[in-house]
């Protein structure tokens, strides 16, 4: 019996957000907890399942990298820490008195979830500021990585990251 071939899903091209549109998105979020989220998705290239397993020990302040615990492929790595980033998980990690998980849940020893939280957080933040784009979260992801061409950065770096 023959194997009848399934037809071929359209690869489009992800929904990338300009520089000024992240801008907006950032300076807009009042809730210090969500901006750091969206943040750490953007500037490090976070998945959405690796920004809410994030632990505080996992980041290293003086050579500003953060190490992803079992990432795609259940592979460890290291990615980059902005300044800007370092300066609010700073500020965040002193104000929320964060001992493990850097976005913890109500339950006592639990990471936030993934699709009910981030996606959340990311489609109202771009409610607010008025972005009407057909994206998700993973769209910060994908714009970290076309801001870093665009300044000139080896693609290959930007694979390893």
């Amino acid at each position: 019996m023959r194997e009848s071939s399934r037809p071929c899903h359209d690869k489009r091209l992800p929904e990338v957000l300009s520089k000024a549109e992240i801008q907006k998105l950032l300076s807009a979020e009042i809730n210090p907890k969500h901006k750091l989220l969206l943040m750490l998705t953007y500037f490090s290239g976070f998945r959405a399942g690796e920004v809410v397993a994030l632990k505080i020990e996992d980041v290293d302040f003086t050579r500003r990298t953060i190490l992803v615990r079992v990432g795609k492929g259940r592979k460890d790595r290291y990615t980059v820490l902005s300044e800007i980033a370092a300066e609010y998980l700073s500020r965040c990690h002193i104000l929320f008195h964060i001992d493990h998980w850097i976005f913890p849940r109500q339950k006592v020893g639990v990471h936030l979830s993934i699709r009910s939280t981030t996606e959340r957080i990311f489609e109202q933040a771009l409610n607010n500021v008025g972005i009407e784009k057909r994206t998700s979260i993973h769209s910060l992801r994908h714009s970290f990585a076309t801001h870093l061409l665009e300044n000139g950065v080896d693609a290959r770096y930007i694979q390893n990251l």
